[in-house]
């Protein structure tokens, strides 16, 4: 929903030891509500997720947002060897009849520049035919990698960033991203720099 809150972590889909901001995403925008570094606490808590196929899921806090502790990592359903769309989307479904709530994809996932954004497509489709079910899934997403042909480059430039992540909000045809994060640093460009990009998105 626009302006829902969201835990945005410099690297890493945990952000486990990192620092990270609690931040609000709305269709062409981020805007930062508080800007104060913490860790991300490691509750645990183990729930029975009616959905689910086998015994107690595992559920992780990530800020004000509880979900299954293990999560889908969709990158292999868009790179080279990748299945048709009809299997890749019957995997992700799989993944949440098992309890999964939380799923990682990212603008760069995908073959090569020429199918750019393939992943976070696929995701959009995979959350749209699984209906009304798939309210609770956290959808993780990045930017930052870029792709030359089948070659992959880095561009964490604020300019860039902000483009990216404006990208993805259409591609997964949301109005807010649960989680958005840095893909990867460029020692090149000062850390402060793209992290504060993503914070102070317009």
């Amino acid at each position: 929903r626009a302006g829902a809150d969201f835990v945005l972590s410099p690297i890493g889909l945990l952000g486990r030891s990192r620092p990270c901001f609690r931040a609000s995403l709305a269709r062409g925008s981020c805007r930062s509500r508080g800007t104060a570094p913490r860790s991300i606490p490691r509750v645990k808590e183990r729930v029975t997720d009616p959905t689910a196929t086998g015994g107690p899921v595992r559920n992780r806090r990530i800020g004000p947002i509880t979900v299954s502790e293990i999560g889908l990592g969709a990158c292999l359903l868009s790179n080279e060897g990748r299945p048709d769309e009809a299997q890749a989307i019957a995997t992700i479904h799989a993944a949440f009849e098992a309890g999964v709530s939380l799923i990682d994809t990212a603008d760069a996932y995908a073959i090569s520049d020429a199918d750019f954004g393939h992943n976070e497509h696929l995701v959009r489709r995979a959350l749209h035919s699984y209906g009304s079910n798939a309210a609770g899934v956290l959808v993780a997403t990045k930017g930052g990698h870029t792709r030359e042909g089948t070659a992959w480059g880095i561009n964490v430039k604020p300019e860039y960033l902000k483009r990216a992540c404006r990208a993805s909000l259409e591609r997964l045809g949301v109005d807010s991203i649960g989680l958005y994060q840095l893909h990867w640093p460029d020692p090149l460009i000062p850390y402060v720099e793209s992290v504060g990009a993503l914070r102070d998105l317009l």
